[in-house]
Order: structure tokens, then C-alpha cells, then sequence
């Protein structure tokens, strides 16, 4: 942490040292990733970004990185990086099913906070007239986040004909300290207005059926959404 917190504002998953001893890690940015170099003055260089794909695991040799990743849509793989590019090694998984591609959107939440969502479309359904019936997916922590792997629950909900907003809410990881810190001695508060300004962003966007509407989620998500109902 007193090396990291010099200069990389983002929550570490993972790190592994190099022989120069320097110290590559693993970042939460956003609903991506980052490996970032970290000397022991704590100076950070950006060595890869993953904006699409959430990374598990890694390690690296001289200017190679061997990874595995996943996306929204996409089951684990390994990968390689290195001066030629992104290939990927394994193939596990190539008949796994087809899945719903979500949208990433922002909105604005409480106090004019920018938030960062996932939107998923029904795959094989019409929206009607008043929009579509719509989830609003809570994830656990508070200080944990949506990224870049499958959902479960939003792939079953858009399967069986829903829409669902899994939004970042304040208090997840991936955008920095004080982003986690906004709903400390506040859970309910602001973070619970975060949530419904993209349930009333959707329905002005005429997406959302505002009489068709539902809140779910795990852990924290659960105890927000039963907040929220009563």
C-alpha cells in the first residue's frame, strides 16, 4: 500500500515482483483491468490496459505477460501479450453458448456523480410500447464492483425477456479512493439515489416500462435492494 498509494489511485488484485525489483500489479479501472509497473519509489507506468476483459491472473517475463482473462461474453482464457500483440493460447471454451452483449453507459447519480453502468438487452424479445421491463442489479460489498466478467444473473434476466442496469454505484472499487469513501456512514443514502437516478435515466430515455420495474442483488446488493422496496 505505501508503495501503491503514491501514484495509482485504483484498488491492487494481485501484483508479482520482477527481477529488476520493480513490482508489476494487477488494477481494478472501472469495470476493466490495468498492469501497472511499479518501482519501489512508488512511480507507476501503465504496462497494458484491458478495458473490455477482466484479468484473474498473471505473470510476467522480460516484455512478455501470460494472462488470463475473461469478458462479459467470453469464458476464461489464457493469453499472451507481447511486442506483436494479444494472442490468445487456450481454447476451453468454443462451444460455449452465445450470450448478451451489454452496452456500457454512464449516467448521473446523486450530486451530479458520474456513474458508470452495464446494460443488457433482452436477446429474443420487443420492448412495447411503454419500454422494457426492467432489473436493477445491485452487486455485494459495498466496495465491490461490476466488470468486465459473466453475469449471471443479468444473462438468465435478459434470456427470459428483461432488461437489467448493473450500475457502480459510489462505494465501488475500479475509480479511485474517494470514490469508495462517498457512502461511508451513508449506505442507503446517496449510494441508493445512484442506483434509481439510472432506473428514471432509463425510463426518460423511453428503454425502461416505469410499471415494470425490479431491484435485485447479493450481499450488499440485497440488503440495498431491500432498502429500497421498503
Amino acid at each position: 500500500k505505501a508503495v501503491s498509494s503514491k501514484s495509482l489511485d485504483r484498488l491492487v488484485a494481485a501484483y508479482t515482483w520482477t527481477n529488476d525489483g520493480k513490482m508489476v500489479a494487477l488494477a481494478a479501472d472501472g469495470f476493466g483491468d490495468q498492469l501497472v509497473n511499479l518501482s519501489t519509489q512508488g512511480e507507476a507506468t501503465v504496462l497494458g490496459a484491458f478495458p473490455d476483459r477482466s484479468v484473474t491472473s498473471f505473470d510476467t517475463h522480460a516484455s512478455k505477460v501470460a494472462f488470463i482473462a475473461e469478458s462479459a461474453v467470453h469464458p476464461q482464457e489464457l493469453w499472451v501479450r507481447d511486442e506483436s500483440g494479444d494472442r490468445q493460447i487456450s481454447n476451453l471454451n468454443n462451444y460455449y453458448p452465445a450470450l448478451v452483449a451489454p452496452v456500457r453507459t454512464n449516467y448521473v447519480g446523486a450530486n451530479g456523480l458520474t456513474i458508470e453502468a452495464a446494460l443488457f438487452t433482452p436477446s429474443a424479445a420487443e420492448p412495447g410500447i411503454t419500454g422494457w421491463p426492467t432489473v436493477l442489479l445491485i452487486h455485494g460489498g459495498p466496495t465491490g464492483r461490476w466488470s468486465n466478467k459473466i453475469n449471471e444473473w443479468a444473462q438468465v434476466l435478459a434470456n427470459r425477456g428483461f432488461a437489467v442496469l448493473a450500475p457502480n454505484i459510489r462505494g465501488s472499487v475500479g475509480y479511485g479512493m474517494e470514490f469508495i469513501r462517498l457512502n461511508r456512514y451513508d449506505w442507503g443514502g446517496a449510494d441508493y439515489a445512484d442506483a434509481l437516478a439510472g432506473m428514471d435515466y432509463l425510463i426518460k430515455r423511453e428503454f425502461t416500462d416505469p410499471e415494470r420495474m425490479a431491484i435485485a442483488g447479493w450481499s450488499y446488493g440485497g440488503y440495498l435492494s431491500a432498502w429500497s422496496i421498503t
